[in-house]
């Protein structure tokens, strides 16, 4: 939008110009030789923050990935590392049995500190060389959820 006042949103169907300085010629290249759109993206006011995540995951046949491995998540444009607790996901009560391993064809919840997510954001759970291990997706952002030994 136009104007003297600083911008600070666009609005819902609002068509803006995103003026892009010390970008550099070869990256602008680059970006119109790839096939595909661009995409950009914001991060909101709190996703700066962290805080303790708990991200639902279905395990990958063939990988048996113990608990505090190092994993990387991938969880919508955020990927960050970190060793996750993994515990029983049960409706039904308040406390949450550790588990082990994150099994194969089974599901759980990966306990994370790391950066604030909305849920229910897709998540993707890989070893650090690539395989991916676990697939799912953000439960909840809880700091007060009980994970029992």
């Amino acid at each position: 939008s136009e104007g003297s006042e600083p911008w600070t949103h666009a609005k819902v169907g609002e068509y803006i110009t995103l003026v892009l300085e010390k970008f550099g010629q070869e990256n602008l290249d680059r970006m119109r030789s790839e096939k595909g759109p661009i995409i950009v993206y914001f991060m909101h006011k709190f996703e700066n923050r962290r805080t303790v995540l708990h991200i639902g995951l279905h395990g990958n046949e063939g990988h048996d990935v113990k608990g505090k491995d190092e994993l990387v998540f991938q969880t919508g444009f955020v990927q960050f590392k970190a060793r996750p607790v993994f515990s029983e996901v049960n409706a039904n009560c308040d406390k949450h049995k550790v588990e082990r391993f994150l099994h194969p064809g089974r599901f759980c919840a990966a306990t994370v500190y790391g950066p604030s997510i909305f849920d229910p954001a897709p998540a993707i759970a890989f070893k650090p060389d690539g395989q991916i291990v676990g697939t799912g997706s953000v439960l909840s952002v809880d700091p007060d959820r009980i994970v029992l030994k």
